[in-house]
């Protein structure tokens, strides 16, 4: 029958028929108080490299510089 779990149909609905659904919308509050500590930090330094000009955090050396240093031996 339908509740035979023998890897047919029948399976296939009873996995969807007892998949975990909300119970209840989640307002945009919620929504963000769950989410607050996912967000991008915000970056409050920033340096230009010496040697390209592209902006990078503080005390991280630019990798273009870092491979030309690499091949001079450096």
């Amino acid at each position: 029958g339908m509740w035979m779990l023998d890897g047919g149909v029948g399976s296939a609905m009873v996995e969807m028929w007892m998949m975990a659904v909300p119970k209840r919308k989640v307002t945009p509050s919620r929504r963000k108080k769950r989410n607050q500590f996912k967000r991008l930090p915000f970056v409050e330094s920033v340096v230009r490299c010496a040697g390209c000009g592209k902006v990078n955090l503080p005390h991280v050396r630019c990798c273009d510089v870092e491979r030309e240093d690499a091949r001079r031996g450096g």
